[in-house]
C-alpha cells in the first residue's frame, strides 16, 4: 500500500499565533506541545499499522509495499516533531492560543472552523474550507482544491488495481508530498503533485476524466452565487447543509458522475426561491394568444422640436419599430397638486387622447403612480413627514384613486405601479412595514373602483435579490404582478460602474422570474450602457438586446410576461446628472454613473443617430409579432 493513502487521511498543518505571557502560561503551553506530539505519533502508528497489514502477497511486491510503510512511518513522525518545534513551540512563546491545533489533521480543534483545507464538509454551503481552517469563499483556492480532491479520490480507487497489474515503477513520494504543500498553501506544486501521481495511476494520455474535473470544478464554485441569492430571499442554510455535505463527500469517491449528480441536486434545490415555498407558488397563468406588450421609455432628443410636431415625431419613430405599449407617470405630488384638487390632465388624459386617436397600434397602457421614486418620497408636501401607514397618507390615496376613476379615460389603462424602485427609500424596517400597509390599501382600492386594472409596484433586481428581499416578498405577495427594473451592473475595485457581461443575463432573467413565484413578471425599466469606458460597446449594447428577448420568450409564449418597457429611446440628457440624487461623494463614482446613464439609448441624445441596439430591438419585436404566443420564436 502506497503511502498516498496515508496523504489521503493525514493532513498536518500550522496555528496562530499572539503575544507574550508569563512563565507559568508558557510552561503549561508547551506541556500540550508534548502531549499533542505523543498523540500524532500515536496516530502514525495506527495508520503505519493498517498499511503493514494491507502488504499480502510474496517477493518483490511486498517488499516494496513494506518499504512505503516504512517511508511513512519515518515522515509521519518527523513530520509530528516538526509540528512542534516548528509551530507549536513558537506559537507557545509568542503568546498564542490554540497552539496544539493542527490545521489539516482533519479534526476541527480550537479556533478552526474546518478541517482539512479544501473540505466542503463542515462549512456553509457556498464556501470551502481555506488554508487557514477557517471558512472562506475565495473561489480560485476552492476550484484548485477541488480539483485537487477529485484527482486524489480518481486515484485512491484505482491504486489497489494499478498495484495489482505488476507495475514496476515505484513512486517516489517525495515528490508527491502533498501535506506539506496543502498546508504551506503552495496550492500550484500540491495540484502538480496529485497530476505526476494520476498520470502515474491513470495515465498520461488525455481522458475524458481528466477534461471533466476542471468543469466540475468550476460548477461548484459557480454554485456560491445561486446559494447567495437562494439565501437572500429567505433560504435556510440549514435546509440546505446536508446536500452540501453529500456533495462535499462525493468529491473522493472517485466518481465523476456522482460529483455531477449531487451539483444538480444542489441546483435544482437553489433554484426554486425560498419565499415561493418547495414549489413555484402561485400557479403560472395559462398561455395566452394576446399581443405581447413592448414599449420603450420615451424622452426626447437635443434635436427633438418642442410641441405636438416634437410629440408625432416620436410616436411615428417608436411605432414604426413595433412599440405597441406605453407608461405614463407622474408623481403624487404632481397629481393632487393640493389637498383634495386632482390633476390627470397633461401627465395623462392629454397624451392618451392624442394617441388614441393617431396611433391604434398601442394595444395597452399603464400608469406609474409616483409616491416613491428611487430614494426620493414624492407624496403631496403635507404628507411628506407623516408615515405611509398614517390614517391621513392612507385616505388620501384612496381619495387620489376615486378621482382617478371618476376619470373615463382611466378606462384604458390596464395596469397601475404603486411606486418606482421603492426599496432604494424604505431600508429602514418600520418604514418598510408601513409602506407595506399602505400598498395593501392602495392594492384594494384600485381593485375595488378600477376592477379591470392589474397592480404592482417596481423594485429593483438589486432590491428583489440582495437588498431588501423581504420587503419584496411582502410586497410581491399583494402584487397582481411582479414588476422589476434590471441594469446588469457590477462595480470595479474602486466602486465605479462597469456593466456585466451578457452571457450573464439569462440567470439573472430567470431568477427573477422564479422569485415571481408562478405570478406574472414585468419590466418597467430594462437597459444596457454602450460606453466603451464602461466595459461595453454598441455591438455588445445590441447583444444585450438580443439575448433579452431570446432569454424572455418562453415566459412570453407561456403568458407570464406582463410587459416589457425598454429603457431608453435616446439617451438621458447631460443634465440628467445635475440632480442631487446623483451626488455622490466620490467623483469617479458619480462620473461612471452619469456615463452610464448617458449612454443607456437605442439612439444617440446629441444626433439622433441609431445605434446598432436599435435595429436589435426592432428586429426583435418583430419576430415576436410574427409569433404570436403561444408560438416559441425561433433564435
Amino acid at each position: 500500500m502506497h503511502r498516498f493513502l496515508l496523504v489521503l487521511a493525514f493532513f498536518l498543518g500550522a496555528c496562530p499565533a499572539a503575544q507574550a505571557r508569563p512563565a507559568p502560561k508558557l510552561r503549561a503551553c508547551m506541556a500540550t506541545c508534548r502531549t499533542t506530539k505523543g498523540d500524532c505519533r500515536a496516530r502514525v502508528n495506527a495508520r503505519v499499522a493498517e498499511l503493514r497489514a494491507s502488504c499480502t502477497g510474496s517477493g518483490a511486491q511486498r517488499r516494496r509495499c513494506l518499504l512505503e510503510a516504512l517511508t511513512a512511518n519515518v515522515e509521519g513522525k518527523r513530520d509530528c516533531k516538526h509540528f512542534v518545534r516548528d509551530v507549536c513551540v513558537p506559537c507557545c512563546k509568542q503568546g498564542g492560543t490554540d497552539c496544539t491545533a493542527q490545521c489539516g489533521n482533519g479534526a476541527v480543534e480550537g479556533g478552526e472552523e474546518c478541517d482539512p483545507p479544501g473540505a466542503l464538509n463542515g462549512c456553509a454551503a457556498g464556501t470551502v474550507c481555506g488554508p487557514d481552517c477557517r471558512c472562506d469563499s475565495d473561489t480560485t483556492f476552492a476550484e484548485q482544491v477541488i480539483r485537487i480532491q477529485m484527482k486524489m479520490g480518481i486515484v485512491g480507487t484505482r491504486l489497489q488495481a494499478w498495484l495489482a497489474a505488476g507495475r514496476k515503477r515505484h513512486v517516489k513520494f517525495k515528490r508527491f508530498d502533498l501535506v506539506r504543500y496543502l498546508t504551506s498553501g503552495d496550492l500550484t506544486k500540491a495540484e502538480a503533485s496529485v497530476d505526476r501521481l494520476f498520470d502515474i495511476i491513470v495515465g498520461k494520455t488525455p481522458s475524458s476524466e481528466a477534461a471533466t474535473i476542471p468543469a466540475l470544478a468550476t460548477r461548484i464554485v459557480g454554485l456560491y452565487y445561486p446559494i447567495e441569492r437562494w439565501t437572500a430571499s429567505g433560504g435556510d442554510l440549514n435546509k440546505l447543509a446536508p446536500l452540501w455535505a453529500q456533495l462535499g463527500g462525493s468529491l473522493m469517491s472517485g466518481s465523476l458522475t456522482d460529483v455531477g449528480t449531487q451539483i444538480d441536486k444542489v441546483e435544482a434545490f437553489v433554484a426554486i426561491p425560498a419565499l415561493c415555498g418547495t414549489t413555484t407558488g402561485t400557479p403560472s397563468p395559462p398561455p395566452t394568444t394576446s399581443p405581447t406588450l413592448i414599449g420603450t421609455l420615451v424622452a426626447s432628443s437635443k434635436n427633438t422640436v418642442p410641441g405636438p410636431v416634437g410629440f408625432h415625431h416620436l410616436m411615428d419613430l417608436v411605432t414604426g419599430a413595433g412599440v405597441n405599449f406605453f407608461l405614463f407617470g407622474s408623481h403624487w405630488a404632481n397629481l393632487e397638486p393640493s389637498p383634495g384638487t386632482f390633476d390627470f390632465g397633461g401627465s395623462l388624459v392629454q397624451p392618451l387622447t392624442d394617441m388614441l386617436a393617431g396611433y391604434p397600434q398601442f394595444a395597452g397602457f399603464g400608469l406609474i403612480i409616483d409616491v416613491i421614486n428611487g430614494n426620493s418620497r414624492l407624496t403631496p408636501a403635507d404628507l411628506d413627514n407623516l408615515p405611509f401607514d398614517d390614517p391621513n397618507v392612507l385616505g388620501r390615496f384612496d381619495a387620489l384613486i376615486d378621482a382617478l376613476a371618476a376619470e373615463p379615460l382611466s378606462g384604458k389603462l390596464g395596469y397601475i405601479l404603486v411606486g418606482n424602485e421603492v426599496d432604494s427609500l424604505l431600508t429602514d424596517p418600520a418604514d418598510a412595514a408601513a409602506f407595506v400597509t399602505f400598498y395593501k390599501r392602495a392594492v384594494n382600492r384600485i381593485h375595488l373602483k378600477l376592477p379591470k386594472v392589474k397592480v404592482s409596484v417596481i423594485v429593483s433586481s438589486g432590491g428583489a435579490t440582495e437588498r431588501t428581499p423581504k420587503l419584496f416578498a411582502a410586497l410581491s405577495a399583494l402584487s397582481d404582478f411582479v414588476t422589476y427594473t434590471y441594469y446588469p451592473i457590477a462595480g470595479s475595485a474602486t466602486g465605479t460602474w462597469l456593466v456585466r457581461p451578457t452571457n450573464e443575463v439569462k440567470s439573472d432573467v430567470d431568477w427573477l422570474a422564479a422569485l415571481a413565484c408562478g405570478k406574472p413578471f414585468a419590466f418597467a425599466e430594462i437597459g444596457y450602457s454602450s460606453s466603451i469606458g464602461l466595459g461595453s460597446s454598441e455591438s455588445q449594447q445590441a447583444d444585450f438586446v438580443r439575448t433579452v428577448f431570446a432569454d424572455l420568450d418562453t415566459y412570453r409564449q407561456q403568458g407570464r410576461l406582463a410587459f416589457l418597457y425598454y429603457a431608453s429611446l435616446y439617451d438621458l440628457p447631460p443634465d440628467t446628472c445635475d440632480f442631487p440624487v446623483y451626488t455622490l461623494p466620490s467623483n469617479a463614482v458619480a462620473a461612471s454613473i452619469c456615463n452610464y446613464l448617458r449612454t443607456l439609448g437605442l439612439r444617440s441624445w446629441d444626433t439622433d443617430v441609431p445605434r446598432q441596439a436599435w435595429d436589435a430591438f426592432g428586429e426583435a419585436i418583430d419576430r415576436w409579432t410574427r409569433c404570436p404566443p403561444p408560438a416559441l420564436c425561433a433564435p
